[in-house]
This record gives structure tokens, C-alpha cells and sequence, in this order.
């Protein structure tokens, strides 16, 4: 298998319950594939702890391949509540201590549960900017009370659009005023992917160019340090002969886009390794350590 990393990616709204619906529809939503509802038998269930540590056990060495913990879903994980979100967190940091847990969140809830959140060890925010609109939201602007450290665990993501490009100004001036960093993406389903991320680097550098600037690229990124408070950076498209064996023999290969082979997917019902397929969801009714790694296998996380 290829040297591919993976995240747990969880499904916090699911707490809410199966049929648990998002508070905003944003155009730019990344979808994450996590409904399979109709194969739900919410008699058998798992926590997100428990859901990690049985595939801890089922891997053994194999599970060095996840190196993240990524809390997202199919609607905004933040609604579960403060006092909820904040006991899920703890539990999975006393847990996997040597996890990063990274938080996306289109920031309407983001001042219940902000504090909280990053007084934890190794956690980050990545708020998702869907609307140029939100720049002038409060759970946007009360990013600038954050301490100088916290603020550097806090990220925005954003997807370049015709819209970002012509505000890119109002953009630029809200990072300077916040010191706040941010991270560019092309569109997955992007047909020339290598030419917006080149034309992008380029836009960027033309117009931030009177700032102190340190330009620099890593497996990932291509990064702008600008004045040293503060880093935009634009993702760079993956290499998709990187996707394991299991993925590039699957008969869905055609559908197949970077979220669905990076992460495995876990709800409190089931652990989906593919972002398509429903043929190999790992029901936690099944409790059964090999029919989970052979699914896991079949998607490509093994």
C-alpha cells in the first residue's frame, strides 16, 4: 500500500440523531458521504472513543496509517451544544493523546464552544468561509480576542471562486486585521486543477507583494508568510496515482475525489472507510474485528 495518511473523520451532528439536519445551506459545503441511514440499526451503537479503540485493537501496527482526528459531518458538528461537544472532545484527548483534533465548522456556534475547544492540547479550528457575507459576521470577528497562540490554531478555508478573486482585498485586509491565516482550495471536482492553483499563486503574489513576504512549498501547501504574523496558503492537488491499490481497482474509481480515500468515516452507528461505497460499511452490529479490517482493506485504509 502507498504511503497515504488517514484521519478519523467523525460525524458529531449524528448525535443529534440519525436524521440530524445542518443549520445553513452553504454552496460550498464539503460533502462528506456519511449518510447511509437506511442500513442504521441505532439499537447497536458505539462512542467515538470506543468506535477508535475497536479499530485500534482490529489494526494493531497497521493503524500508524491515521495520524488525525477531524471532527466534521453531514451538518455543522458544532450543534450538539457546548457542554456535549466540549465532553466528546475531553474523552477523545484523554483517550489518543498524541492526536491532533481538528474542528471545521461554519462558525455559528463557534463563541459556545471557541474557549473550551482550544484550552484543549493539540486542537485546531478550520472555519469554513462560504459567504464573502460572513466576513462581517460576529463569530468572524470575535475571532481578533483570541491570545496570540490560539490564534495560531485557527484557520480559514476557503474555495476559489470568481467572487473570492474580485473581493480578494476585503479578504486580504480582514487576515491583516485579525492576524488570522487561511487556506485556499481548488474546487475537488476541478477539471484543470494544476492551472487555477498556478493562476491563484500567481494572483496572490500580485497582490500582496508590497508586504514582508516568505514564499515557500511543502508536500501540501505553497505558502505566503506575510509579515510574519500570518500564512496564506494554497492546497495543492494531490496525486491521485497515490490513492491505494484497493481504490484504483474499485469500480467506482470514476467517482472517486481526495475526501473519499483520505479518512474513514464514523458515525455512533457504523465506520464507512469509503467516501462512495456502501458495500463495505463496518455496521457496529456486526462486532466482528475481521469483517471490519476486510473492509477497511476493501477501501483502501489497510
Amino acid at each position: 500500500m502507498k504511503n497515504t495518511k488517514h484521519a478519523f473523520r467523525l460525524n458529531f451532528s449524528a448525535l443529534n440523531g440519525k436524521d440530524s439536519r445542518c443549520n445553513l445551506k452553504c454552496f460550498n459545503c464539503h460533502k462528506d458521504y456519511f449518510d447511509v441511514t437506511h442500513l442504521i440499526d441505532e439499537t447497536k451503537s458505539m462512542s467515538f472513543t470506543d468506535a477508535i479503540e475497536f479499530m485500534y485493537q482490529t489494526l494493531g501496527e497497521e493503524i500508524k496509517n491515521f495520524d488525525k482526528i477531524h471532527i466534521s459531518g453531514h451538518a455543522e458538528p458544532t450543534m450538539i451544544g457546548r457542554e456535549r461537544f466540549i465532553k466528546e472532545v475531553k474523552a477523545l484527548r484523554e483517550k489518543f493523546p498524541e492526536l491532533p483534533i481538528a474542528l471545521t465548522t461554519n462558525g455559528t456556534y463557534l463563541k459556545d464552544i471557541r474557549d473550551d475547544f482550544l484550552a484543549i492540547s493539540n486542537t485546531y479550528i478550520n472555519l469554513s468561509l462560504h459567504h464573502l457575507a460572513y466576513l462581517k459576521t460576529k463569530w468572524f470577528n470575535q475571532l481578533c480576542t483570541l491570545d496570540e497562540e490560539k490564534r495560531k490554531r485557527v484557520e480559514l478555508n476557503i474555495i476559489i471562486d470568481p467572487e473570492i478573486i474580485e473581493n480578494f482585498k476585503e479578504i486580504f485586509s480582514f487576515l491583516i486585521n485579525h492576524k488570522i491565516s487561511a487556506k485556499f482550495f481548488h474546487r475537488l471536482e476541478e477539471n484543470q486543477p494544476q492551472k487555477v492553483i498556478s493562476d491563484f499563486i500567481d494572483f496572490i503574489r500580485q497582490n500582496v507583494y508590497t508586504f514582508n513576504i516568505n514564499e515557500y512549498s511543502d508536500e501540501k501547501r505553497y505558502n505566503f508568510v506575510i509579515n510574519n504574523e500570518f500564512t496564506i496558503s494554497i492546497k495543492l492537488p494531490v496525486d491521485l496515482a497515490r490513492r491505494p491499490q484497493a481504490c484504483l481497482v474499485c469500480p467506482m474509481l470514476k467517482n472517486c475525489i481526495e475526501s473519499c480515500w483520505t479518512s474513514v468515516r464514523i458515525t455512533p452507528w457504523y465506520i464507512k472507510p469509503c467516501g462512495l461505497r456502501e458495500d463495505n460499511v463496518y455496521l457496529f452490529s456486526e462486532n466482528s474485528k475481521l469483517s471490519l479490517k476486510e473492509k477497511l482493506a476493501s477501501g483502501g485504509k489497510i
